[in-house]
């Protein structure tokens, strides 16, 4: 089902029967619908009319009983089940570790797209509080002011990441921003306490702790990043695990910390600064590029709306040996209109970034696929493709840079 108030409503009554909760985003099909379905085990179904045809073709149909807002016929439809058996006077008990809903933290939405009718729609439902993820911000940013851009009812908004134009954002659009830092198996263990400090996401939850780790799930000193592991002194604060996959929950869990899989680091003020995820680093001529720092470096040029990095293979052979690492691979969706090529990105790069920084290939793509969430796809993304550039030579028409080696 998409948003609506039956959804809602389904939600907090299975929930009140003691039953779990199991939300499918709708851009699901095929295979992979097939395969969240049955995962599910459910024994009942609720599905919008328009996406029966998308259950059927992908054969997901299992042992459940099917219910259907807006269907025709009244032995299926949603208004049946409203009725069906008798009242439920009051909510069924249950425990803290009673799982409430399975949620799925993987899939795509398509192709991401310009947030244009963000305002529009936010007028719409006459909202108060709004969420943002990935490049919500920096697009409404990029549009031009209108007179319009405060008659709206908005009183904050909260998301990842808080941009460094946050105070200008506030200013402009009349509404501050808040952040913090959440998952589906940790909830909400970080959050913004006290004054904003740039970069970071806040700091951690009493009840939470908090540990940036080496590779050994060691202790690393402040400011350098590791992976982040959680723990909470709050029985049932976590996720119980993945449904039907022990492996997966005893790796997360291994050595009594919950792997979060993201790569941060933490202050001397304890104010936590995520930097991407555990994958996303790139090895890169002897330096561990963050993948995360390069996006938001072009998404500082005027006409990028959106920038994927990530890792492909290097034809740099070592001393001869034949060994290879990673290069550099950016892909970029402009601006409508842009003009701007890959060698004018190039080119602006340089200067704007660090030299580690500038990507040897660079891609301007129609489009990059986003996670439900927000956060970019890159299992998409793909080597081929792109132009290449000689960052040992600089841009066409740049000054040469020579190395220079001076033997004993």
């Amino acid at each position: 089902m998409r948003n609506n108030i039956d959804m809602v409503n389904t939600w907090l009554a299975t929930n009140r029967l003691g039953a779990t909760w199991v939300p499918i985003n709708v851009e699901l099909k095929s295979i992979t619908l097939q395969h969240v379905v049955h995962a599910a085990e459910a024994k009942i179904a609720i599905v919008d009319a328009k996406f029966l045809q998308d259950l059927e073709a992908a054969e997901a149909r299992c042992d459940y009983r099917l219910f259907i807002r807006g269907s025709s016929d009244p032995k299926t439809d949603l208004e049946t089940l409203y009725t069906w058996g008798s009242p439920v006077k009051s909510p069924t008990p249950v425990a803290a570790s009673s799982s409430a809903a399975f949620l799925h933290t993987s899939g795509t939405t398509g192709k991401s797209k310009p947030a244009s009718r963000f305002w529009d729609e936010v007028r719409e439902a006459d909202a108060t509080v709004c969420d943002f993820m990935g490049a919500t911000l920096a697009w409404e940013d990029k549009q031009a002011p209108t007179s319009r851009d405060r008659e709206h009812r908005i009183r904050l908004a909260w998301g990842v990441p808080i941009p460094n134009f946050a105070q200008d954002y506030e200013q402009r659009f009349g509404h501050p921003l808040y952040t913090l830092y959440g998952s589906v198996e940790a909830s909400l263990p970080v959050m913004r306490q006290g004054p904003r400090v740039l970069g970071s996401c806040g700091r951690v939850r009493q009840g939470y702790h908090l540990r940036i780790a080496d590779e050994n799930d060691g202790p690393l000193p402040p400011n350098t990043p590791g992976q982040l592991l959680l723990r909470s002194d709050v029985s049932n604060a976590f996720f119980q695990g993945y449904f039907n996959n022990l492996l997966a929950t005893v790796e997360a869990y291994s050595n009594l910390w919950l792997h979060t899989g993201d790569l941060a680091k933490i202050d001397e003020d304890g104010n936590v600064y995520v930097v991407g995820r555990v994958k996303d680093v790139i090895r890169r001529r002897g330096e561990n590029v963050n993948a995360a720092e390069i996006e938001e470096g072009f998404v500082r040029h005027k006409d990028v709306g959106v920038a994927a990095a990530f890792a492909v293979p290097s034809d740099l052979d070592h001393l001869g040996e034949g060994t290879t690492e990673d290069e550099i691979k950016v892909a970029v969706q402009m601006r409508d209109n842009s003009p701007v090529q890959e060698s004018d990105l190039f080119k602006w790069a340089v200067p704007h970034m660090a030299r580690f920084q500038v990507s040897s290939v660079i891609e301007i793509v129609s489009g990059l696929k986003r996670t439900p969430t927000g956060k970019l796809e890159k299992r998409w993304l793909k080597a081929e493709g792109g132009k290449t550039f000689d960052l040992r030579i600089g841009p066409p028409g740049g000054l040469i840079k020579v190395h220079v080696f001076l033997l004993p």
